[in-house]
């Protein structure tokens, strides 16, 4: 059919041609020119035919294509606009005027969406990258007509062909709530609002640099859970709620406070002589005193604080933590409600902490060291579908000592290699005797420090390890803390660490805040929502959203998601109706021996 006006012209006009010869009888060699003549012209005038046919139907379907896009952009929720070399739109969507709250006559340039003071910025920062590689894409507040602010995502393109510009913009309102609601969260406590651990190294290590002198209050409540046990913990909550807010009303301008959890909070001043730091405690101690009503009883708390100074005591923020924590404890077991300064007394205090790290350097050797299995259930069937490896440590000189004592001392030495080294081999040890058993086998989740996952030589061990139990790599499971995802190099070793076929678990969830955006590079299987989340679910603020949305997270990017902590029928009832397939707690069942714990694998086997 291309070629239809180039065959048809040339036969219709020989055709004549030919009838008018054969007519006249005059076939002669001038005859037989003009006829030749005659249908090179039809050929000539049939390529025209042809070519206008052609590009008849093509502007008739670049009309329609023209059409189609032209709905796909009034269709989408972007605003796009596109403006000439002067910034004035010649084409917007329907969007881009819902997005300003503009009408079509009255938007004209692009510049009338920015502040000057952004389009200073943009004039700056922007239009260099712009000119330079032809576009560019980036966060802007964007002005509505009715002059309120709004954060937008911007891309935006030269046409070159025309020096036009197409931009294309996004309201991300929604999430920057989002993200400014996680940030929050990371840096806050969820149940006073105050800045937590977090946020206090921020203001340390801030102040240190800067070399700036200030004291550290450790301030921990007196009888506080003698009135949590008593009161219910609904009023425990509402105590620690009035005592932030009354140490807040402290605040000055080199004053601020830090809730770390439970009931310690921290204050940190400027203030640093003998004088203005005991004046300080004596104002922090009759705040906190002063008498509240909790559940209609009249409740007096004290407290007991500890104070370090800096640079006086120590120049690292660890020790200065510590020497207060080790100050205030010492004030407690004086007959508590007093407050104490850190000094070369206290250093006694420091004798236990010398003596765990002596004691626990032989605690393998002794065979002091022991596994605890905390189980973990599906929260539709009730059914037993994992294990938490815990380690405890029975001394023969200091008799049962808490993790929570003896880790943090073994984190700052290079036990904590020695004891994770051991805590794989005993935890692959009890897989592999389980497995010979015929017991069915269930998921072992194992701790790991942050510390032992960077040893150079932490892959081969673990990849040795597994060869030497012949466990299936699919039922171990490493449980890492969610600040090591910022550490750099993290992901290549996350990947070595999957690619023996272990699995991964981010502990914690949600109290050390990382990009959301960072969970698409990491090759973990699994979410644990701390317990302080699981703890406030019921309390009607923003508990039960949070872990909605963590649930979501997981389910969304295909990763299994645990809470951890669920210790109540409200706390199982409550995640089950948010659909979390997987719990532990003590609902569950408390930390057990190796025994207890084979006993429960032998029965449903």
């Amino acid at each position: 059919m291309a070629y239809l006006g180039r065959v048809l012209c040339p036969i219709l006009i020989m055709t004549v041609n030919i009838t008018s010869l054969t007519y006249n009888a005059a076939f002669t060699a001038v005859s037989l020119m003009v006829l030749i003549a005659n249908g090179l012209l039809g050929f000539f005038i049939g390529m025209i035919i042809d070519k206008f046919i052609f590009s008849y139907k093509q502007l008739k379907r670049g009309k329609l294509e023209l059409e189609q896009y032209k709905q796909s952009l009034q269709a989408t929720t972007d605003a796009i606009g596109i403006t000439d070399e002067n910034g004035y739109f010649e084409f917007m969507n329907e969007s881009q005027f819902k997005m300003y709250g503009y009408t079509s006559s009255e938007l004209k340039n692009w510049k009338d969406c920015y502040s000057q003071e952004t389009l200073d910025w943009i004039e700056e920062q922007v239009m260099p990258k712009f000119q330079l590689t032809g576009h560019w894409r980036g966060e802007l507040e964007g002005v509505r007509k009715d002059g309120s602010t709004f954060p937008q995502e911007m891309s935006i393109s030269k046409i070159n062909e025309t020096g036009k510009v197409i931009a294309v913009v996004r309201d991300i309102t929604k999430l920057k709530e989002s993200e400014n609601l996680i940030q929050h969260i990371a840096l806050h406590n969820d149940l006073t609002e105050i800045p937590n651990r977090r946020s206090m190294y921020d203001k340390l290590n801030e102040l240190m640099e800067k070399e700036i002198p200030f004291s550290l209050f450790f301030i921990d409540l007196d009888r506080f859970k003698y009135i949590n046990d008593m009161l219910g913990h609904n009023a425990g909550d509402q105590l620690l709620v009035e005592t932030g807010r009354r140490l807040e009303g402290l605040q000055q301008d080199m004053l601020s406070v830090y809730h770390l959890g439970g009931d310690e909070f921290i204050v940190l001043s400027s203030k640093t002589s003998q004088r203005e730091v005991q004046q300080l405690a004596m104002d922090i101690s009759k705040q906190v005193s002063w008498p509240q009503l909790l559940n209609g009883n009249q409740i007096q708390i004290t407290p007991s604080i500890g104070i370090s100074r800096y640079p006086e005591d120590t120049d690292n923020k660890e020790e200065l933590l510590q020497f207060a924590d080790l100050a205030m404890y010492h004030g407690k077991q004086s007959g508590k409600n007093r407050f104490v300064l850190y000094n070369d007394s206290i250093k006694r205090c420091q004798e236990r902490k010398l003596i765990i790290e002596q004691q626990l350097g032989n605690a393998i050797a002794e065979g002091e060291l022991s596994l605890y299995f905390q189980p973990k259930y599906d929260m539709e069937a009730k059914c037993l579908v994992g294990l938490e490896a815990l380690i405890r440590w029975e001394s023969a000189v200091l008799g049962d000592v808490s993790p929570a004592e003896f880790i943090p001392i073994a984190e700052e030495s290079t036990l904590i290699v020695d004891i994770g080294k051991w805590v794989i081999n005993e935890s692959l040890s009890r897989l592999s005797k389980w497995e010979d058993k015929g017991y069915r086998p269930v998921k072992l989740s194992v701790n790991i420090s942050n510390r032992q996952l960077q040893e150079k030589q932490f892959v081969s061990f673990l990849r040795a390890m597994m060869e030497e139990f012949q466990v299936d790599p699919q039922y171990l499971e490493l449980e890492i803390t969610e600040t090591i995802t910022t550490e750099a190099n993290i992901i290549p070793l996350l990947n070595a660490i999957k690619d023996l076929g272990v699995g991964l678990s981010i502990d914690d969830f949600g109290t050390g805040y990382s990009s959301l955006s960072v969970l698409n590079y990491l090759p973990i299987d699994t979410l644990k929502i701390d317990r302080s989340f699981v703890h406030h679910i019921s309390s009607g603020k923003y508990g039960e959203e949070v872990i909605k949305s963590i649930i979501d997270i997981g389910r969304n990017m295909d990763l299994v998601v645990v809470a951890e902590g669920i210790e109540t029928e409200e706390h199982f009832n409550l995640l089950r109706k948010l659909k979390c397939p997987i719990g532990q707690g003590y609902y569950f069942g408390k930390p057990v021996s190796y025994e207890e714990i084979e006993w429960k694998l032998k029965r449903i086997s």
